[in-house]
């Protein structure tokens, strides 16, 4: 008996064994076809995954630094109130950050040439993070101020990287869905900073904000390395500048940073006016604070896409600037309730990002698209310099909320003359 017990088990640890074998054989087959289909890089399935893919790291890597660039606006009551500082003061920490991208944009097209594009998006993503955690562990305004002139020199080879990826990756046919798409991370980001962070700065104080911030943009560090595939650009770096001096392409760029300083004045300053003007309580203010990004948002894919499809772009420009300037103009005029009206048309006006970026490799060669993005966000660069410290100067002078929205209001009518001079279709 015992015996047999013993040849029963044998056999039986032998089936087992012979089981997991052939299970261990068909699992390694199993991924051994896998691995070999993932290498045929020339199916077409599997470039459309991996477009797409690109596309998702493109919009994080992009989205991160968004979401820690607004990461100030929310905490500018607190900031002024501990520093004693004037609202063209208080500005500084928004309007420095953009201000290594007047000078980095176009050079950083020269570095993707030469190191390529992960290369240079890691080394932006690091950047991004190291003025975070100074922001976020700076005992003085100074200190602040530091940290987000850092944050921005990461960010201005992010944004250009982000921008190029999608250029270099995407055909011409599907450049305004995946520039729609792309487009969406800047308010999607701003959205959720100017919703969230007032929530936990009340909390955890307006250090809080910084700092998660900060985390954020150490995960999309991570997600980038680990998971970007270089594309090699498709064009010699002998001819990288080819077009810099193309007028059509710097006119964009002018129309883009007139319309850039409304945006991020908007974001940057309105929910602070909303609550000391008209007394609006904290997260409603900040709420309306967004709802140009809210806009975007709903607009930006949409748009996009019916602009390949009837094959104009030139009429959504001049419908989103028209509107954008007269609702700004509106919110200090119209009286009580009627307030919520101009903000609700402001919300609809914000859809002018994906038709710009879509425009830029039309006017340049796709393969230099980058060198496009280079000049267009030079222009942006400069609008976002401008933008909060010339509407808090402005807040200064005339205390009232007139002049400021009225100053805002004014640059969208500026893009709107821009675009009768375009010659893009």
């Amino acid at each position: 008996m015992t015996s047999l017990k013993c040849t029963f088990f044998k056999s039986k640890n032998h089936f087992v064994n012979d089981t997991i074998s052939l299970i261990g054989v068909r699992v390694k087959f199993l991924f051994s076809s896998i691995f070999k289909w993932l290498d045929k890089n020339n199916r077409a399935v599997l470039k459309m995954e991996q477009r797409w893919m690109v596309l998702t790291l493109a919009f994080f890597m992009a989205f991160s630094y968004f979401f820690a660039l607004q990461s100030y606006p929310p905490m500018i009551p607190q900031v002024m109130e501990e520093f004693d500082l004037p609202h063209v003061n208080a500005s500084l920490p928004m309007s420095l950050v953009s201000l290594a991208g007047i000078f980095l944009a176009l050079p950083t097209w020269a570095f993707i040439f030469r190191w390529g594009l992960k290369k240079i998006g890691a080394l932006g993503l690091v950047i991004c993070s190291i003025g975070g955690m100074i922001s976020s562990l700076g005992s003085s305004f100074l200190l602040i101020v530091l940290g987000r002139v850092i944050l921005g020199i990461g960010g201005v080879l992010i944004i250009v990287v982000s921008f190029s990826i999608v250029a270099n990756w995407f055909t011409k046919e599907e450049g305004g869905r995946a520039m729609g798409i792309k487009g969406l991370d800047l308010p999607i980001a701003t959205i959720l900073a100017l919703n969230l962070l007032p929530i936990v700065i009340t909390i955890h104080g307006w250090r809080a904000s910084f700092t998660v911030s900060t985390v954020l943009l150490i995960i999309s560090t991570a997600f980038f390395i680990f998971l970007f595939r270089e594309k090699p650009l498709r064009e010699s770096g002998t001819k990288m500048f080819e077009g810099i001096w193309n007028k059509q392409m710097w006119l964009l760029g002018i129309t883009w940073s007139f319309v850039t300083i409304s945006i991020v004045a908007y974001s940057t300053w309105a929910g602070t006016f909303f609550i000391e003007l008209w007394k609006i309580p904290v997260n409603v203010a900040f709420f309306m604070a967004s709802i140009l990004m809210i806009g975007m948002i709903l607009l930006s894919a949409p748009i996009g896409y019916l602009s390949d499809r009837l094959g104009k772009r030139k009429i959504f420009l001049i419908f989103s600037f028209l509107l954008m300037g007269i609702s700004l103009i509106l919110i200090p005029i119209l009286p009580g309730s009627f307030l919520y009206l101009a903000i609700a048309l402001l919300a609809i006006s914000g859809f002018s990002a994906p038709i710009i970026h879509a425009l830029t490799p039309e006017i340049l060669p796709r393969e230099r698209a980058g060198l496009g993005f280079g000049i267009l966000f030079t222009c942006s660069f400069i609008g976002t310099f401008i933008g909060p410290i010339l509407v808090g100067f402005v807040k200064d002078l005339f205390p009232g909320g007139g002049p400021a929205f009225f100053t805002m209001g004014a640059f969208p009518l500026l893009s709107l003359i821009c675009t009768k001079f375009l010659k893009v279709r």
